[in-house]
């Protein structure tokens, strides 16, 4: 449904990463403020939470050399 509402000429990505099952609020907390922090606001956050592996899903605009370094730095402070 994500890549339906995302805006024209943007490519939707899909990530994976994993944190301890134990501290899942945090894990959601932090991921959702990484997203935030580089403006993903309408990203999206859904995954196996009993297996602590969330997906995550933003919209980028590869044509804009700004958006291709925000997707570089999200990509690298997630994984």
């Amino acid at each position: 449904m994500f890549g339906a509402t995302r805006p024209k000429g943007t490519t939707m990505l899909t990530e994976d990463v994993a944190g301890p099952v134990e501290r899942l609020a945090d894990f959601v907390i932090d991921m959702r403020k990484l997203l935030d922090d580089y403006g993903y606001f309408d990203g999206v956050l859904f995954g196996h939470a009993l297996a602590g592996n969330l997906h995550f899903q933003m919209a980028a605009d590869f044509a804009n050399p700004a958006e291709v370094e925000a997707v570089r730095q999200v990509l690298d402070r997630a994984g």
